[in-house]
């Protein structure tokens, strides 16, 4: 069965950039990483890397750049999908026949591989919580000063009122006007004030907004790979034989 990184190669649409042999030279697709038991990593073909097997352990890199097909043509009820990532690849994103069932997809371990990706997915979501509980905290602190500057204005314009009913009333028409550009600076001012916090308001609600978004997708992406996970275990406890 030809493999391409672990992957049988007819579910291959597209092999990504190709690799350079550090034996030959020589540029090869069908790529095998391979690791000194020391610990070095190197790659090499497997013409170069045949004598040497003892030497080697063969494992499979990364998919990067590489496109993958239905993996349900393997049992003829695929689609004509064949643009996956390898994720979308082994999480049987395309269609219901590959979300469903377990496939012998080559070397590579589903399960190993699904079982990754359901840990990465419940670390997303949980920093996606943190952020909107984050973001929700600081929601209500921008309520809290909000009232705080509204009650302030509020007790400035009163003060403001006071003062012009009981220290002006004896003041002319010139001794007025010279107080009003005073009066019209601190209504700007206030106004300004009032604004500002509107804006840092409507910003923190639509970060939230978003950030609440993002953890709605997380969730769903957690719960499509539980249910993948429940499939996969299912198909695979009808293949086992009780004596």
């Amino acid at each position: 069965m030809k493999t391409f990184r672990g992957v049988r190669a007819e579910l291959v649409f597209k092999y990504g950039a190709l690799h350079l042999c550090q034996s030959c030279k020589g540029a090869f697709i069908k790529a095998k990483r391979l690791r000194r038991k020391s610990g070095m990593s190197i790659e090499k073909c497997e013409d170069c890397a045949k004598d040497e097997s003892e030497n080697w352990k063969i494992i499979f890199g990364s998919f990067s750049g590489a496109k993958f097909k239905c993996p349900a043509l393997l049992s003829g009820n695929g689609c004509e999908e064949k643009n996956l990532t390898f994720r979308e690849f082994v999480l049987g994103r395309c269609c219901r026949a590959a979300f469903r069932r377990e496939y012998n997809l080559g070397k590579c371990n589903i399960f190993e591989l699904v079982g990754k990706y359901y840990k990465e997915s419940k670390i997303e979501e949980k920093k996606e919580v943190e952020k909107v509980e984050g973001l929700k905290k600081a929601e209500r602190g921008v309520n809290m000063s909000k009232q705080r500057q509204r009650k302030n204005v509020q007790e400035i314009n009163e003060l403001t009122a006071d003062f012009l009913k009981h220290n002006t009333s004896g003041w002319n028409e010139n001794e007025l006007s010279t107080l009003q550009p005073n009066l019209t600076k601190i209504d700007k001012q206030l106004g300004e004030l009032l604004n500002f916090h509107k804006q840092w308001e409507d910003g923190v609600a639509n970060e939230l907004c978003m950030a609440e978004q993002k953890l709605e997708k997380a969730v769903y992406e957690r719960e499509s790979i539980e249910r993948r996970m429940m499939y996969l275990l299912s198909d695979a406890l009808k293949n086992v034989k009780f004596e």
